[in-house]
């Protein structure tokens, strides 16, 4: 596989629209916009400090009056100078405050770092009741944001997280990885394949970290779950379970469908189960 999808896929046989695109956003106008905030990745903003992230801001801000994402309240929309800064006050359009909303509200998250031949993204599926929103991020800092059901998320993470020719019938001795698996929240979490195991996968396999975030003061509060660590490709499948931040991890040969259980098992831990979700009229 030379380089991770750009899109979010489906489990084979699953319907192709799964998942529904909605909008794409940069990290600077998600910073723009208030929501810079949260377990996913900024990529881009993050490396840029001074006049130069101030005048990214501004030209995101431009972007998003230029698209009709954002409007004035009213009037001439004159901002209010405070000091050096400029405040203000904009109306932001329905489908994405919507996406923004759902976002945040988000009381369960599952993060995935996913890495091909050359390029790595990550994926952050966002719980909120029956549904999911699902956000791609590049190393651009382009966050692209489809919805889907919560039902669907088993068959979503399948398809973003397993090679689409991965095999089984794999052979071979257990590789003991000694880099610690980190967090996949970040960019760091995913470290280079141990050269033991790329020697039996070959290079044409997909690598994909996978966590479970659950609030507690807020997402991401309680730490990372958890981590489900996937390798696969034509030449087999291997696995690695550890808990977040843990050093050695023994990653072991699988078979495709013990993947498929795998990931399914986690997509169904995420997703709560209708009791626990309060009818609106009991929503607080």
């Amino acid at each position: 596989m030379s380089a991770v999808s750009a899109a979010v896929t489906a489990e084979r046989g699953a319907p192709a629209d799964l998942a529904r695109p909605v909008v794409t956003l940069t990290d600077e106008e998600l910073a723009v916009l208030g929501h810079a905030e949260g377990p996913a990745v900024t990529p881009y903003l993050a490396d840029l400090t001074g006049a130069v992230r101030d005048q990214a801001l501004a030209t995101a801000l431009r972007g998003l009056l230029a698209r009709g994402i954002v409007s004035p309240p009213g009037g001439d929309g004159a901002p209010e100078l405070q000091g050096d800064r400029v405040e203000l006050d904009l109306l932001v359009r329905q489908d994405v405050l919507s996406v923004l909303t759902l976002r945040r509200a988000a009381g369960t998250v599952v993060a995935v770092a996913r890495t091909g031949a050359a390029v790595q993204d990550f994926l952050y599926a966002h719980v909120v009741a029956e549904f999911v929103l699902v956000e791609q991020v590049g190393t651009d800092g382009q966050h692209r944001f489809s919805l889907a059901r919560a039902a669907d998320l088993g068959a979503l993470l399948v398809g973003a997280v397993l090679h689409p020719e991965a095999a089984s019938g794999t052979t071979g001795d257990p590789v003991t990885l000694s880099v610690p698996a980190g967090d996949v929240s970040g960019p760091a979490a995913v470290a280079v394949t141990p050269p033991a195991l790329l020697a039996q996968l070959g290079t044409a396999h997909l690598r994909a970290d996978v966590t479970v975030l659950r609030a507690g003061s807020g997402v991401g509060a309680d730490g990372p779950g958890e981590l489900l660590g996937l390798f696969t490709g034509p030449r087999g499948c291997w696995v690695a379970r550890t808990a977040a931040g843990s050093g050695r991890v023994r990653i072991a040969p699988v078979d495709v469908e013990q993947v498929r259980r795998d990931v399914r098992a986690l997509a169904a831990d995420a997703v709560p189960t209708p009791e626990s979700i309060p009818e609106s009229g009991d929503a607080r």
